[in-house]
């Protein structure tokens, strides 16, 4: 299956500060292959209007390495929030900064306590 998802990653927002790192290696290749392991940086950021989060993947923008897309979901009180990112950012480091572009924010008026669930899939593209 070309789609990966980690589901229920409860977020401390007292520690927002802090990025949160998951190890995705369910697509079995050789590990001598780019596209063998792919490291994704979660970063979420607080701010006075609420919670940012965005994605990225820490590789080369290389040809060899694969594209991926993801969407981010929150629900709470049976509501659901989805941001639908078409690609996956690719870095060569993760910034500290606020992202100003393929975000998903969560107002304050839906964030209830310190504590939010944050489902996060993740989807190869297609080669051409």
């Amino acid at each position: 299956m070309d789609c990966i998802s980690i589901t229920s990653k409860e977020i401390d927002l007292k520690k927002l500060e802090y990025i949160l790192w998951e190890r995705i290696n369910s697509w079995k290749r050789n590990a001598s292959s780019p596209n063998a392991h792919a490291l994704f940086a979660v970063q979420c950021f607080r701010e006075p209007c609420g919670v940012y989060f965005t994605v990225s993947c820490i590789a080369p923008s290389a040809p060899e390495v694969r594209q991926f897309s993801y969407h981010l979901s929150y629900t709470v009180d049976g509501h659901t929030m989805i941001y639908k990112s078409p690609e996956v950012k690719r870095v060569l480091k993760v910034s500290s900064q606020r992202p100003e572009e393929s975000f998903m924010l969560i107002p304050n008026s839906l964030l209830h306590g310190e504590m939010l669930e944050i489902k996060l899939f993740i989807k190869k593209l297609k080669q051409e």
